[in-house]
């Protein structure tokens, strides 16, 4: 923005140009939540080997490599593909084309899987599958225990989870867990519990168990201050980024207040102007360029966002810290405005440009 001055500046044929405002950041963009998802914070592969059931010979009634199986002959989990169309009950895999079929309709439910994995002690990590009940009938019932152990057998995580049908064939539901290793070794277990149901409940039923997963949960981020206020005002992008397009940066809008998602009047906007004062009340009058900006109380508080006013004399130059010029001024008139909002002035002395041009910009910075 080009400002001509045409009463004392003209007399003296000096020009003051006012660069609209800048601001740069050195963090990452963040989503508009209150905090992250659980697959937001996942990380790495599965620690588990073959936790699809994908492999294994034969396709059913086979082999599950990876995991120990353990129960009487007839509960012992196999594994199994989908049955023909038109099968009753059908049996359909949630993931893949295999999965885990617990008592192969022999109603005894005595059978487990267990899998031996490496964890870093203290680490936090999300355990996640896919139970299901497969059934002749709606309302029968299975129970599935998922539990987690250290290397000493000693229980990290222990849940028993119940399904019921609400039809035959087959339905599925999600469970997941987080825990925290206490060893580099850990053993997930998963048992099947149905006989705890009456026979009427559990019987002709089967426990299906499919896409078993454990991964890495990186921690949860603390927000900083202008990350919370970025998410109280449901806008996206970072710092630098002007969220609705008025000219003034998401990092500007902190400092003065305004609402990132309406486009700002220019009465908020930071002002430059003209000055023959004595603004330190040394007795001595000079001629200043006044860069005027509001900021908030927010800003003001936040540690993290340093709020720099840098000047220049030709679009050449480099970028200079007003705070770096002998003889300026800083002033603040607290609560100026309503929100506890004060008006920042900074005097900086005409005499640091020989030439009639003087760049003036708010830099809003963002610190790790």
């Amino acid at each position: 923005m080009l400002i001509i001055w045409s009463d004392e500046e003209i007399k003296m044929k000096k020009n003051i140009k006012y660069l609209m405002l800048v601001a740069t950041i050195s963090t990452v963009a963040i989503d508009p939540s209150l905090g992250q998802s659980l697959n937001e914070r996942v990380t790495g592969a599965n620690l588990l080997n073959n936790g699809g059931f994908e492999i294994g010979k034969p396709i059913d009634f086979g082999t599950i490599p990876g995991w120990e199986v353990a129960g009487n002959i007839g509960a012992r989990p196999v594994g199994f593909s989908s049955t023909k169309l038109g099968s009753i009950p059908s049996y359909l895999p949630k993931e893949g084309l295999r999965m885990s079929l617990f008592s192969a309709g022999n109603n005894d439910f005595s059978g487990s899987l267990s899998q031996l994995f490496k964890t870093v002690t203290g680490t936090t990590y999300l355990v996640k599958l896919k139970m299901g009940i497969v059934t002749e009938s709606a309302g029968r019932g299975q129970v599935l225990q998922v539990s987690i152990a250290n290397g000493d057998g000693a229980f990290i995580l222990s849940r028993v989870e119940n399904i019921i049908s609400p039809n035959k064939g087959t339905t599925w539901m999600e469970f997941s867990a987080q825990f925290v290793a206490a060893g580099n070794q850990t053993r997930i277990t998963l048992t099947d519990l149905s006989e705890i149901l009456p026979l009427r409940q559990s019987y002709n039923s089967d426990l299906l168990i499919d896409d078993v997963r454990i991964a890495e949960l990186k921690p949860i981020k603390t927000l900083s201050k202008f990350e919370k206020w970025m998410v109280e005002n449901r806008i996206t992008g970072n710092i630098i980024d002007d969220f609705d397009k008025d000219t003034l940066s998401n990092g500007v809008e902190y400092v003065i207040g305004t609402n990132p998602k309406i486009k700002t009047a220019s009465s908020n906007f930071p002002k430059s102007s003209l000055s023959f004062s004595d603004p330190d009340g040394d007795g001595k009058k000079l001629r200043y360029v006044v860069f005027s900006y509001k900021r908030s109380k927010i800003a003001l508080d936040d540690a993290k966002v340093s709020v720099i006013v840098e000047w220049r004399g030709t679009n050449k130059d480099n970028w200079k810290s007003v705070s770096s010029v002998k003889g300026h001024i800083v002033k603040t008139s607290k609560n100026k405005y309503l929100g506890n909002v004060d008006l920042v002035s900074v005097y900086i002395p005409r005499t640091i440009t020989k030439s009639g041009n003087f760049f003036t910009r708010l830099r809003v910075v963002s610190k790790q």
